[in-house]
């Protein structure tokens, strides 16, 4: 089946905003006396939904995570949101498949406010034709709930024309709950066969390579 439907991750898929998010992370764990984790400990924890990091990943109570949660939205607001930089390849990624009439959907755990202000200051809009985000109140759980709420706006029917391109394996996991194809690429935050060992559809090095798979599918 040819893939006409491209959703997309966005944190360490299409931008590199690593140091934003890491300037929140270590705000609120100062901010609540806690010890600072290092660069490398956050690198591992960019991708699932903050609140669900707070607790699984650092240990804290829920009341905990809900505070830690708001004083790191209050960083990222004010100074971090834009803190980023486009990955090398993905905005030629995004005209291409804007130009070829692809369906074109950003599917990020990142609060939807967020994702559009980011990919307005991008100049990036306009290759979307659907943005899915988080909500605030973080209805949308996981990853597969983004993704399917995506397709909902989309009216998406047929999975198998659906791809789903990330840098984590919880991109490849919530694609593969969605019964999507799925894409790892390894522009982000993956450590060593992580991609591979999610069970990824195909892995790509850059976006060349995933605009080659994507264009040759259903051949």
């Amino acid at each position: 089946m040819k893939l006409t439907n491209i959703l997309f991750d966005l944190d360490g898929t299409l931008i590199d905003s690593r140091q934003g998010i890491f300037n929140c992370f270590k705000h609120a764990f100062f901010i609540m006396g806690k010890r600072i984790p290092s660069d490398d400990e956050l690198c591992k924890v960019i991708g699932p939904p903050l609140d669900k990091t707070f607790r699984e990943n650092f240990g804290l109570t829920e009341e905990e995570a809900i505070f830690a949660l708001k004083t790191y939205r209050e960083r990222y607001a004010v100074k971090e949101i834009l803190e980023c930089e486009p990955i090398a390849g993905a905005q030629e990624l995004l005209s291409r498949l804007h130009k070829a009439g692809y369906t074109v959907m950003l599917a990020t755990s990142k609060p939807e406010p967020y994702a559009k202000s980011i990919l307005e200051n991008l100049g990036w809009s306009g290759y979307f034709d659907v943005v899915c985000g988080s909500d605030f109140e973080v209805s949308l759980k996981t990853k597969a709930d983004v993704i399917e709420e995506a397709l909902r706006r989309a009216f998406v029917v047929n999975r198998s024309s659906c791809a789903i391109v990330g840098d984590r394996k919880f991109d490849v996991e919530g694609g593969k709950k969605c019964s999507l194809v799925t894409v790892g690429v390894k522009t982000g935050f993956a450590e060593p066969g992580e991609l591979e060992g999610s069970g990824a559809s195909f892995v790509a090095e850059n976006f060349d390579e995933v605009w080659n798979f994507i264009r040759k599918s259903g051949e």
